[in-house]
């Protein structure tokens, strides 16, 4: 799983989807909660996090894909509260 990912795209300004496209080109897989809890450190809403993902999932690997991605990180999300 690739760490760092919120980091390439919000400090340094990278678009996600091409974040995701060369992760996935080189047969790995973004640490979606890694990219979460990096989001909210930074203080972004909920639905934006999820919004950037769920584009750049689907762009990348379908939205089947982005579908399942997002429900695993719900589940992560919802047994936090």
């Amino acid at each position: 799983m690739v760490k760092g990912v919120f980091q390439l795209y919000d400090c340094i300004g990278i678009p996600l989807e091409d974040v995701f496209l060369m992760i996935k080109k080189e047969n790995m897989i973004v640490d979606m909660i890694d990219f979460y809890e990096d989001a909210i450190k930074k203080k972004w809403p909920l639905k934006t996090i999820i919004s950037k993902l769920q584009i750049a999932l689907e762009e990348s690997n379908g939205k089947e894909c982005a579908i399942e991605s997002l429900k695993r990180l719900n589940f992560y999300i919802n047994s936090k509260k």
